[in-house]
């Protein structure tokens, strides 16, 4: 075989190649969106049957019922992206007087070793009326993770009665609660924290910069 001849066969080879690549980048391009569009339908279906028990039940952070956008954090207070989110969550909210977020606790223990006890404690300091003082106390001080003393929290926080306190965190009326919370997220399947729930969508992940301006006002809280 001459070497036009052969320089030709590879070419045509090689054509051979890149259209059966380019044909495959396409079949799964098809197939991930496919997938993707099924799972955005099962979703946005979830969240219709389900969003009024989401946003029923929460520690509201910041805003109240008078606000037409309820936004639900699913978070755990060892997860560091839900760290990273706090940080920012105050500022970037005021800026929104039409949004309510509430806070739902999905620790993960296997993980972070006191984030259930520190979800209950800050369930327990929210039945005494300082939830965002607890909430924002264990986002701000890293060191309580190392030797936790709950009471010594519960006063820093202005917890008004310290020995109630102690006692709510091994009471059924805490637990009770987290576990509702876990429900929930177990109905949505949240797949990990911080993942944040409204009436449009579920995303998990520290959300972008400018996220709440697409939210619709007039959806159902």
């Amino acid at each position: 075989m001459n070497q036009p001849v052969v320089r030709e066969f590879i070419r045509t080879v090689l054509a051979a190649a890149l259209v059966a690549i380019a044909l495959m980048e396409v079949r799964g391009w098809i197939q991930r969106s496919r997938v993707e569009e099924a799972t955005t339908r099962v979703t946005q279906r979830s969240l219709e049957a389900h969003w009024s028990e989401v946003a029923a039940e929460g520690s509201p952070i910041i805003g109240g019922p008078e606000r037409p956008i309820t936004v639900v954090e699913f978070g755990d207070y060892q997860c560091p992206p839900c760290r990273l989110f706090q940080e920012r969550a105050d500022a970037e909210l005021a800026s929104h007087s039409g949004v309510t977020l509430l806070f739902r606790h999905l620790p993960n223990p296997r993980v972070h070793p006191h984030s259930e006890r520190a979800a209950l404690a800050a369930i327990c300091a929210e039945f005494q009326g300082r939830f965002p003082a607890m909430h924002a106390l264990l986002f701000a001080v890293a060191d309580w993770a190392r030797a936790p003393d709950w009471s010594d929290l519960a006063t820093q926080a202005g917890v008004p009665d310290v020995p109630a306190f102690e006692a709510c965190l091994d009471g059924d009326p805490a637990r009770h609660r987290l576990q509702r919370d876990q429900a929930v997220a177990l109905t949505l399947a949240v797949p990990g924290t911080p993942t944040f729930v409204t009436a449009e969508f579920i995303r998990t992940g520290i959300p972008p910069e400018g996220w709440l301006e697409g939210l619709d006002p007039s959806r159902p809280r």
